[in-house]
């Protein structure tokens, strides 16, 4: 009987620290936020709409682009010192989510980006106060945040986590992130997404 008692015992002290393990791995409390197709800066309260969602087709895995802006079937990237862009109308803030699957690939649940990762889920990037001229010519932008490392520590994303669902015609999005300078954004979609293609450009510019 003492060693029966002993063996269920060691298996309840497994399992709780299996449970332990996983409440610190996911935390499910993370896309408790209300938010109306829209991202929120936490420490300032400042929130920005992202109304519109796209998909580029011509992406090797899933893009997705957030934006108070439009994009035809068609968006021209400009290279050089070629500035104009030709948004259906122009954004003033845009975040995107590039996966490292295809679409048929993924599925419903959440998505982790951690800094120091040798294999991530996704990047994500976000600008806001970004400013055309008249002429649709890209003057400036702000970086809110940003996986990449080689710029300055402000905005660069330390880790983040993504939750993810499909409907019939439509997708949820709830992200949120936190930068290395301790600055954190949530953020949240749910819409269809319209589909366009980038037209890269491939001028040598020396």
């Amino acid at each position: 009987m003492d060693f029966v008692m002993r063996i269920i015992i060691l298996s309840v002290g497994v399992l709780l620290l299996i449970s332990c393990e996983e409440t610190q791995l996911v935390d499910e409390n993370v896309f408790e936020f209300k938010l109306n197709n829209s991202y929120t800066i936490v420490d300032t309260n400042e929130e920005y709409e992202t109304a519109n969602g796209f998909e580029a087709l011509n992406n090797n895995f899933l893009n997705v682009v957030l934006t108070d802006g439009a994009i035809n079937e068609e968006l021209n990237v400009p290279c050089c010192d070629y500035k104009v862009w030709d948004y259906e109308i122009n954004p003033s803030t845009y975040v995107s989510i590039e996966f490292a699957k295809k679409k048929d690939e993924l599925t419903p649940g959440v998505y982790t980006f951690e800094r120091n990762a040798k294999d991530n889920d996704f990047v994500i990037r976000i600008f806001n106060q970004i400013v055309f001229n008249e002429k649709n010519e890209l003057l400036e932008y702000n970086t809110v945040a940003y996986n990449h490392h080689t710029l300055n520590e402000e905005g660069i994303i330390q880790k983040a986590q993504l939750e993810l669902f499909f409907g019939e015609l439509s997708v949820v999005l709830n992200y949120s992130i936190q930068t290395v300078d301790n600055k954190n954004i949530t953020g949240f979609f749910t819409g269809p997404l319209e589909r366009f293609s980038y037209n890269y450009c491939y001028y040598d510019c020396d």
